[in-house]
């Protein structure tokens, strides 16, 4: 699928010997059919979603920010 394509930044500091901690969003993301194309920098990281998977992209991002928030 070519774009075009709409970039969602985690806005998390995440140290260099962390493993694993972009799995559960590309879990769900994946179960919701959402493709993504991961951009990881040093700062921060990016993750591509096609412009019409935008909105649904946000609401899994905003269903699993409030699970995290109520199981921690």
């Amino acid at each position: 699928m070519s774009g075009p394509f709409r970039a969602i930044t985690l806005d998390v500091n995440v140290e260099l010997d962390v493993c694993g901690y972009l799995a559960p969003a590309a879990e769900r993301l994946a179960a919701a059919g959402i493709p993504i194309i991961p951009q990881c920098a040093f700062l921060k990281d990016h993750l591509l979603v096609h412009e019409a998977d935008l909105a649904a992209a946000v609401s899994v991002f905003e269903c699993l920010i409030a699970e995290s928030r109520v199981s921690t």
